[in-house]
């Protein structure tokens, strides 16, 4: 049997401290009468809608239930700028991958949207797989693209944008350049590369704009122009302007490289104008 404690004086109803208040002490603060009258109300700690969400109703006469109008707020239906956007981008080390998705992670911030980046980088510097998630939207919560759910695949190298189209949703959209960069391990023999890369993304049923990348840099004058090729090449796929997506590239490199500034749009210009030629 546990050993039973005496209780303090304090707390037995005879002591002065455990008495009512007089009711003029209630009435002088107000505090007391004022909280138990609002927790009689039926509707307690509910607050009041915004003015956009807010519905007309009345009472139906057979039932007394709630019934809407007709004068309810007709909601838009989802567009491209109110949904999140996700991008993944692919390649090999030393394409400007990540240069790619720093700048179109930079425009969407421009444009207004919020926007989570993120990357795998690995052995980057050898021509090891390169991998950036970049998602916009009204409102994003992390950065990495989950497999399935990616809207725009863009592969700077055609194996890996293969490699890459386990994280696509059915009716994503990839972007992907005509270069075939086998690696070090198909050169051992431990190995093999695709036959076809890009016909084999096409029998899986996805829809595939191949982009002469590397072509479209040579004629320019530099290989590392292919990066912004491919911008140009998702310009009119994102909730992005293409127009705002050109601007950050030229305001990027004018702030580095001036000399590159104009060059660059040109780049982006003439992936544009591939895309459109399928």
């Amino acid at each position: 049997m546990h050993r039973l404690r005496q209780l303090p004086a304090r707390r037995l109803p005879s002591h002065p401290s455990g008495s009512p208040r007089p009711a003029h002490h209630r009435q002088r603060r107000g505090q007391g009468s004022r909280l138990r009258a609002y927790r009689q109300r039926v509707l307690y700690r509910l607050r009041r809608l915004p003015r956009p969400l807010r519905r007309q109703v009345h009472r139906s006469r057979d039932g007394g239930g709630l019934r809407s109008m007709n004068t309810c707020v007709s909601v838009p239906p989802a567009t491209l700028a109110d949904t999140v956007t996700n991008v993944m981008l692919c390649g090999i080390g030393g394409q400007g991958v990540l240069t790619a998705a720093e700048v179109l992670a930079a425009a969407a911030v421009r444009e207004g949207f919020d926007v989570k980046k993120t990357e795998v980088a690995g052995m980057a510097q050898r021509g090891g797989v390169v991998t950036s998630h970049v998602r916009m939207g009204p409102r994003v919560l992390a950065p990495a693209i989950a497999p399935g759910e990616a809207d725009i695949l863009i592969g700077f190298e055609a194996a890996e944008a293969l490699r890459g189209a386990a994280h696509l949703r059915p009716g994503a959209v990839i972007v992907v350049s005509d270069l075939q960069v086998k690696p070090p391990v198909v050169h051992q023999g431990l190995f093999a590369y695709p036959d076809d890369p890009i016909s084999a993304l096409r029998a899986q049923g996805w829809t595939v704009r191949a982009i002469p990348a590397r072509d479209i840099a040579e004629r320019l004058g530099s290989l590392r122009l292919m990066n912004t090729v491919m911008l140009g090449a998702i310009g009119d796929l994102l909730p992005v302007p293409a127009t705002v997506l050109r601007a950050q590239v030229v305001d990027n490199f004018r702030k580095r490289k001036p000399a590159l500034a104009d060059l660059n749009g040109q780049a982006f210009d003439e992936g544009r104008a591939a895309a459109e030629r399928g």
